[in-house]
């Protein structure tokens, strides 16, 4: 996988896009039967939340998280062969960023990019949070974060975060049930 990319906007539903690379394709071959695509109930974005170590969010209006991997150059990758001989990636790399609502008189604390890595989770339901039996998508990316401070003069504002993924373990993703 060369991305993968989580995006989410104010109204709609959690989409995910992926870029492959691989080997073509030379040959065809028939298939018998009938395919029956899966019905599955989207991930909306409305009840979504976001927290991390500070506060937890429960009005985000956009949220999109972007991976990606570096591949080795075709020269070091081929070598000396009319096939390719290594095909790793050489670097992975992701970014999260995110807008909310603020109300102003929440406190609003400004990350440091100096500040050691944090983790961030995003929430999203197929349905009703708190319903037995709805199914969750979590995100959960470590990094270093930089926050945008809004103008604190308006009654209700929009604040927005960008993270840049690193360490160890920068990026969990929990499908699971709620109980």
């Amino acid at each position: 996988m060369e991305t993968l990319n989580f995006s989410a906007e104010q109204g709609g539903v959690l989409t995910f896009e992926a870029t492959f690379s691989a080997k073509s394709i030379t040959w065809e071959a028939a298939t018998e039967g009938t395919y029956t695509a899966p019905t599955i109930k989207p991930f909306q974005f409305a009840g979504s939340s976001i927290t991390d170590s500070e506060f937890t969010l429960t009005a985000p209006t956009s949220y999109s998280c972007n991976l990606s991997a570096t591949l080795l150059e075709d020269d070091i990758s081929y070598g000396n062969s009319a096939t390719r001989v290594c095909n790793s990636k050489q670097m992975y790399s992701g970014e999260i960023s995110y807008e909310a609502l603020y109300l102003s008189g929440e406190e609003l604390d400004v990350a440091d990019m100096q500040e050691a890595s944090t983790a961030i989770t995003a929430k999203f339901y197929n349905g009703v949070s708190t319903t037995s039996g709805t199914k969750y998508i979590q995100i959960t990316t470590k990094g270093k974060f930089m926050r945008e401070a809004p103008d604190p003069d308006a009654g209700m504002f929009k604040g927005s975060l960008t993270q840049t993924l690193g360490g160890a373990e920068p990026l969990e993703i929990v499908y699971d049930e709620v109980e």
